[in-house]
């Protein structure tokens, strides 16, 4: 995501969200080039309203419904050898998921010790908190209320925040995490406990 800046439009297709601030979630979906641009839900925060506040014209590309999940062929879930064991597959950016995130949350730290041993019960090697960029890449703003994740590849998945492995620049008492109940980011204290959901 890409904060809004002053001066010149962003060009057409660039997502308009400042990645520090918290961004209100609108209901109309719209696809909008020459001022907000995303492809799901329209996200607004102060910056945009600054930046919209100078545009006078908006064109509105298209509006198109809420999808309810995924491309056939996006996810690959398999079943693990018990209860909570599943893995997802993402064909497109190739990484395996765990598909039920535990109950438990925990302090970033705790969170990274987590992942490096769910081997155990989720087969393979490897896993580990992913990063804020490949948490993103899981988020699914089509969908019409949180978690905004695909409820058929994560049926269970809590509509909370989410650890990454991605420390704050510059501040090393602070990490990035996801946000599935609003499919936005932000970043809180490495002390605070959250849902973790481990990847390899």
């Amino acid at each position: 995501m890409r904060a809004a800046r002053r001066g010149n439009p962003p060009p057409c297709g660039t997502t308009v969200c400042d990645i520090n601030s918290y961004c209100h979630e609108t209901p109309t979906v719209f696809n909008v080039c020459y001022g907000v641009i995303w492809t799901g839900t329209v996200h607004m925060n102060a910056s945009i309203l600054r930046y919209l506040g100078a545009v006078a014209i908006i064109v509105v590309i298209s509006a198109r419904p809420v999808d309810a999940a995924a491309p056939v062929g996006h996810y690959v879930v398999t079943a693990g050898s018990g209860p909570g064991n599943g893995t997802v597959y993402d064909t497109k950016s190739k990484l395996t998921w765990q598909q039920t995130v535990s109950s438990t949350t925990y302090a970033w730290a705790d969170a990274k010790t987590y992942c490096a041993g769910v081997g155990t019960s989720l087969g393979g090697t490897g896993w580990r908190l992913p990063t804020i960029k490949e948490l993103q890449s899981i988020v699914d703003l089509s969908q019409a209320t949180g978690p905004y994740i695909d409820p058929n590849a994560f049926p269970s998945t809590p509509s909370n925040w989410f650890w990454s492995s991605t420390p704050l620049a510059g501040s090393p008492s602070d990490a990035w995490l996801v946000a599935f109940n609003l499919g936005d980011t932000s970043n809180y204290a490495v002390s605070f406990v959250y849902n973790v959901c481990c990847v390899r």
